[in-house]
């Protein structure tokens, strides 16, 4: 089995996970996501030196282009120039971001290319491993929801989340068709709760 660089695979004791009432119970071998932080600094005061109003710009993501409860990126209100992409963190269509502070711990899924600032987690390079709505819904289970705010608390007011406290985190990896038959099943759930 070939693992991607900067992920750390390991055998666990079998454990809850628990999602929508659901026990998920795992003897899936464990891996460490690849996490990439945005660019160091206050990029986002600093980006705006390079907003444009070209449609040719590249997207510039901020929390303020989803909702709470969306799960996919789908457009953003602001461009920035290629020059200030090359001071950005550049993440792709099929990769997650997880904002990092205040609502710390969410991830949506990118429906477009495009950069983001350091209020922002970028994880790629999980394909081989996981089917995307898998590891939405993983990401958003109460388990490791709970696990990201204890690790992001510190004893200060305002907790946040790093790349390493993500990386520290470990999930399972099922096979790809036991991740199917989940996300089948948690699909429909929400299918019927939407209706209710």
């Amino acid at each position: 089995m070939n693992i991607p660089p900067l992920c750390f695979v390991r055998f666990a004791r079998p454990a809850p996970i628990i999602q929508r009432g659901i026990f998920w119970y795992s003897v899936y071998r464990h891996l460490r996501l690849l996490v990439s932080p945005a660019l160091l600094g206050d990029l986002e005061c600093f980006i705006k030196n390079y907003i444009t109003d070209d449609s040719n710009g590249v997207n510039w993501i901020k929390i303020g282009d989803v909702a709470v409860g969306d799960k996919y990126i789908r457009k953003s209100a602001e461009k920035i120039t290629e020059e200030g992409a090359l001071k950005s963190r550049f993440v792709k269509k099929g990769d997650f971001i997880l904002s990092n502070s205040m609502s710390f711990g969410r991830p949506y899924i990118l429906d477009i290319d495009g950069c983001i600032h350091d209020g922002w987690l970028a994880i790629s390079k999980f394909q081989n491993y996981y089917i995307t709505d898998f590891l939405y819904y993983l990401l958003n289970s109460t388990d490791i929801q709970n696990e990201m705010k204890k690790r992001a608390s510190f004893g200060g007011a305002v907790q946040n989340l790093n790349a390493d406290i993500v990386k520290a985190i470990r999930l399972p990896v099922p096979p790809l068709e036991v991740q199917r038959e989940i996300v089948h099943i948690l699909d429909s759930f929400t299918l019927l709760t939407a209706e209710l």
